[in-house]
């Protein structure tokens, strides 16, 4: 349907006598509210006003950490000498073909106080490490990549783990001290942000 009245459309355009005519300004504007209801008449009316669940934010980023993806924090914290040499560690969560959500540990980049990578399609969120030395909040070349990137972005540190969110624009501290090694303490923070 919709590529009929495209067709008419393209057609009344190149008729000189009818773009004169009153009828091609009523059809002008008749044109978008009949393809905006078409859009969701029929099967599609489904697909468009299903509720969809909410797959960005913190909460729902915190909602897929299991003790899987604990265990890879574990690793990345380990691979900075737990926090006092000068380089930082990535983990990412990724949704897999599956629905499922796994993380992914980059292998490191040996830089000073920063990280490159490649961004990889399905990535719902950033976490890594920040040394001892360096502020334990996301910085400002943090919060760029989580505001190109639509993501948020975690910082692991000895201070506790924060979270940049370019949804709210907001810094986060989600847990104090060294706890988010242990999955009860995420597990409070899921409810404490669970809506």
């Amino acid at each position: 349907m919709k590529r009929i009245v495209q067709l008419t459309l393209a057609a009344l355009l190149l008729s000189p006598q009818l773009a004169q005519a009153s009828i091609f300004t009523a059809l002008i504007g008749w044109l978008p509210s009949r393809l905006n209801s078409e859009a969701v008449a029929g099967r599609n009316l489904e697909r468009v006003h299903r509720p969809m669940p909410a797959t960005r934010g913190t909460s729902f980023v915190v909602s897929t950490i299991d003790a899987d993806v604990i265990a890879k924090f574990r690793e990345a914290w380990i691979r900075t000498s737990n926090g006092t040499t000068s380089t930082e560690s990535v983990v990412l969560i990724q949704r897999a073909s599956d629905d499922r959500f796994t993380a992914k540990l980059l292998s490191n980049s040996n830089q000073y106080k920063c990280f490159t990578f490649i961004w990889e399609p399905g990535t719902v969120a950033i976490l890594h490490t920040h040394p001892n030395s360096s502020p334990p909040k996301p910085q400002d070349d943090d919060i760029k990549v989580a505001d190109k990137y639509g993501v948020p972005i975690f910082t692991l540190t000895i201070r506790g783990v924060f979270v940049y969110d370019p949804m709210t624009q907001k810094i986060t501290k989600l847990i104090d001290g060294f706890t988010w090694t242990q999955p009860d303490v995420w597990a409070k923070v899921r409810a404490q942000l669970a809506p």
